[in-house]
């Protein structure tokens, strides 16, 4: 009876090894896409940020010539 529990302990034991081996490898690739879409996003809001900008600044001109037009007139 000994030997039997404890080839069923061992059992038990390496099969839960395996699987948290499994669960660690499967979450690992999860992070992986995680630090790429990341990585996307930061590549996607700089890309808006420096839009916004521009957008400001041609904003910025065109308020700057109306104002010279509503001083010659």
């Amino acid at each position: 009876m000994y030997l039997f529990h404890l080839w069923f302990m061992s059992w038990f034991f390496l099969s839960l090894a395996s699987e948290l081996v499994v669960l660690f490898l499967e979450l690992g690739g999860k992070v992986g896409s995680l630090e790429r879409e990341l990585e996307i996003a930061k590549a996607v809001i700089g890309q808006s940020v420096e839009a916004l900008a521009k957008s400001l600044e041609e904003q910025r001109d065109l308020k700057g010539e109306l104002d010279q037009i509503r001083n010659i007139t």
